[in-house]
Formats: C-alpha cells, sequence, structure tokens
C-alpha cells in the first residue's frame, strides 16, 4: 500500500537560553558572563499562543494516526529568529 508523502513545514529557530556558572569565579569575571545564543532545528508541530513547538521525528502509523517525538518547546518571547520551510 502507497501511503500520501508528509507534507509538514522544518523550523530554524534561533533563541536566548540562561546561562549559569557553578565554578568560583570573581565578581569581574562574572560580569562578563551572559546568556547562550541557540539555533535548534526541527519538523513544526505547532506556532500557536506563546510557544513554538517542533519535533525531532515525525511519522504516520499503518493505520494513519501520525506521531512525533523528542519535541521542544520554546517560548516566543526567547526567540530572535524564526524561519519555515514546506517539505
Amino acid at each position: 500500500m502507497k501511503q500520501k508523502a508528509l507534507a509538514r513545514e522544518v523550523v530554524a529557530v534561533w533563541w536566548v537560553d540562561a546561562a549559569g556558572f557553578s565554578d568560583p569565579m570573581n565578581l569581574e569575571d562574572a560580569k562578563k558572563e551572559g546568556s547562550l545564543p541557540m539555533l535548534s532545528v526541527g519538523l513544526l508541530v505547532s506556532d500557536e499562543g506563546s510557544v513554538v513547538r517542533f519535533a525531532q521525528d515525525y511519522y504516520r502509523l499503518g493505520n494513519g494516526q501520525e506521531r512525533v517525538r523528542d519535541i521542544e518547546i520554546i517560548p516566543k518571547a526567547y526567540i530572535t529568529k524564526m524561519r519555515k520551510w514546506k517539505v
């Protein structure tokens, strides 16, 4: 049985994550530390409300049920840039 192609969007999300350091450092070095620029890529699950959700894997079972795994959820307030592609 031939299945229909899985039409989805791929999303690349540039975002800023919090940083923490547990090793001792002097105050001047601590003032130089900052947040972490991140880039995450996956198959878009949803872009609604205050978050973007995307998955590493997306597939369809034999009964037609859609499944995803390895989900990442990023608050939109943390996102600096986002790009989508139809696949």
